[in-house]
């Protein structure tokens, strides 16, 4: 369970540290592939939760870095 923990820590701590949407993205894939395992390895509800709210973290970052970003004069994308 220590090391469990560990790797949450340490994904919270990367996402905090994320300054690109694509590594947000990457981590977000990482936290959906060990949420589906834990999922299908029949673990407990709340730790199947714990990597659902790591997930949710990603995302709400990646939408304050797309927020933050400068918008283009003529309003469309690069």
């Amino acid at each position: 369970m220590e090391i469990a923990l560990q790797k949450w820590d340490a994904l919270r701590h990367a996402i905090d540290e994320a300054h690109s949407v694509i590594d947000l993205t990457k981590i977000w894939d990482k936290v959906e592939a060990y949420r589906y395992a834990l999922k299908i390895a029949g673990e407990a509800r709340p730790v199947v939760r714990k990597a659902e709210e790591i997930k949710l973290r990603a995302e709400r970052r990646a939408g304050e870095l797309l927020r933050d970003m400068e918008k283009p004069e003529s309003g469309r994308p690069a």
